[in-house]
């Protein structure tokens, strides 16, 4: 086990022995083979970027403890290394594309990356061109980009796939074709912890945030949420962007807490078999959920606002594919557009179960074929409401969904009188919405949902999407709610159920449908005012509130 230096120009001998004799680039991967077992390749990151004009081919990896490669400064310390390929800064398609940067072929196992970023990348910061074992990128951020990773293979080469790959806290904005793209035989895969932000000015027809191809299983996602996959084209041509993506080769997939908004096509196009959803939210996709397969499940998912961006595709919440056949558990179905279907399910023998789902849409609830059904439990039919709104229309093509952007650190987020979607992504999160039928996501962290405007009517209630009780809290301004005295809410000022029992239960939980009240008079005869509803209708109690 050894640590060896690189820097960007290098020093000295440049035989990576110390800073003082730092190696290239270049070296990388016969440094990899000399750190042996547990060490380590250190980056020096504070004397300059490391500006590329081509591949590093690594052939060397580890045969057990992984090596780890990571920025730092002159003391050690953890510092990102900057990374420039040749990538065209403005890129479309008739300008330079630029290189890969990392190409791991067959003996970069058991590898470890950190604490990088990249800018103006093409086919894969990384790129696996063979078989490889156990590679963890973590730490990084990436702009510009025709991929951050990708497995294609290499000439000479009839696969590759990896096995056992994660990829953490990582932030790819401005890609142009994917963020992850993964295929083969890969499998044991954990993606948790990451933001990809498309390139709306891209020209391409296919853009895909997250895609799995061949016989990719295992997978989980976690975390992880993919915007503005922004596919475009002449009007009457499908607009192919998508947030997700699986192929009817992939097995075992799973999504915890992701989040689609804002692609041109769906927010989970998935063919793949044995798929289960957990707290998955669709927001603004054209169309938020395409099934393919027969054996799709969600739990306490949500589909919110399906926006149309153009092209020949019609607006939906859930599509369904020729025999496809899902299952929805405690889930949210809200829009205010009269143009759209919530369940179109005209293909041959498809089938959606819906239990235990609120629906609140000013569009149509279906669309069926003799051959297809959907079937609504009592709770959900029961719930399936029109939703009226002066604001009903499509969006217009070409328009993207306004929206407040955070990152994997922790901010104040506030936004403005208009309807908003802001995402708070990782980190412990401010968020003020001022107005609007807003759409909040905390993301990861302990987030602060922050009500200090004085709420309209139910059609512009803001929608919590992921409220965590005993994490995350939602202060209320006494300078509004007037009845509420600061510090933390009183469980006598407090009441889940349909309305006030008592003349000081202020604030009012509706905890089947997720509505939340304010009720100036308690029990008395003024009616109560909806603040906020919360998607995956968490079980609040009156410590998950704060009067400020």
């Amino acid at each position: 086990m050894a640590i060896l230096y690189i820097s960007p120009t290098g020093s000295g001998t440049r035989d990576g022995s110390s800073l003082a004799n730092a190696s290239t680039i270049s070296n990388l991967s016969s440094l990899i083979g000399k750190a042996g077992p547990g060490g380590q390749v250190l980056l020096r990151a504070d004397q300059g970027a490391f500006n590329l004009s081509g591949q590093i081919t690594i052939k060397n990896g580890s045969a057990g403890a992984p090596v780890t490669i990571r920025g730092v400064d002159a003391n050690g310390n953890t510092k990102i290394a900057q990374i420039n390929g040749t990538r065209a800064t403005d890129w479309t398609t008739d300008k330079a594309v630029g290189s890969e940067v990392f190409r791991l072929l067959s003996g970069a196992d058991h590898l470890k990356f950190e604490d990088m970023a990249f800018s103006n990348i093409g086919d894969g910061a990384f790129r696996i061109g063979a078989d490889i074992t156990d590679l963890t990128l973590q730490d990084m951020q990436a702009t510009n980009v025709k991929r951050f990773l990708a497995n294609t293979v290499s000439s000479g080469y009839s696969s590759a796939s990896v096995n056992g790959l994660t990829v953490r806290n990582v932030e790819v904005y401005k890609y142009s074709h994917n963020a992850i793209k993964l295929q083969y035989n890969s499998s044991n895969i954990v993606i948790e912890d990451v933001i990809g932000r498309g390139d709306p000015g891209t020209p391409e027809q296919y853009v895909f945030g997250v895609a799995l191809d061949g016989t990719a299983h295992d997978v989980l996602f976690r975390n992880v949420t993919m915007q503005n996959s922004y596919a475009r084209g002449a009007s009457n041509v499908y607009w192919n962007g998508d947030g997700f993506t699986t192929e009817g080769g992939n097995d075992n997939i799973r999504f915890e807490n992701t989040v689609a908004f804002g692609n041109t096509d769906a927010g989970y196009d998935l063919k793949s078999s044995n798929t289960v959803l957990v707290n998955a939210v669709a927001i603004g996709n054209n169309r938020n959920y395409r099934f393919w397969s027969d054996s799709i499940t969600m739990e306490s998912s949500q589909s919110l606002d399906p926006k149309y961006f153009g092209g020949s595709a019609l607006t939906d919440h859930f599509w369904l594919g020729d025999g496809a056949h899902g299952t929805m558990t405690a889930g949210y179905i809200s829009d205010q557009n009269a143009g759209l279907t919530v369940f179109d399910l005209w293909k041959t023998g498809a089938v959606l179960e819906v239990y235990d789902t609120r629906i609140a849409t000013a569009g149509k609830l279906s669309g069926l074929s003799s051959s297809s059904a959907l079937l609504l439990d009592a709770a959900s039919s029961g719930s399936a409401v029109a939703y009226p709104s002066p604001n009903a229309a499509a969006l217009p093509a070409g328009t993207a969904p306004g929206a407040i952007f955070g990152t994997n650190g922790s901010e104040r987020l506030t936004g403005t009188s208009a309807a908003e979607t802001m995402f708070g992504h990782g980190g412990n999160d401010k968020i003020s919405g001022k107005g609007g039928r807003d759409i909040l996501l905390g993301g990861a962290g302990r987030d602060n949902f922050v009500f200090d405007t004085r709420p309209g009517d139910q059609a512009s209630a803001a929608t919590i999407t992921d409220f965590r009780p005993g994490e995350d809290v939602i202060s209320l301004d006494n300078g509004v709610y007037g009845r509420l005295k600061d510090g933390a809410l009183t469980s006598a000022t407090f009441v889940v159920g349909a309305k006030a029992l008592d003349s000081d239960d202020y604030v009012i939980y509706e905890s089947r449908s997720g509505a939340l009240f304010y009720d100036p008079d308690g029990s008395g005869a003024t009616a109560a005012i909806q603040v906020a509803t919360l998607g995956n209708r968490a079980q609040l109690t009156a410590g998950d509130f704060y009067v400020i």
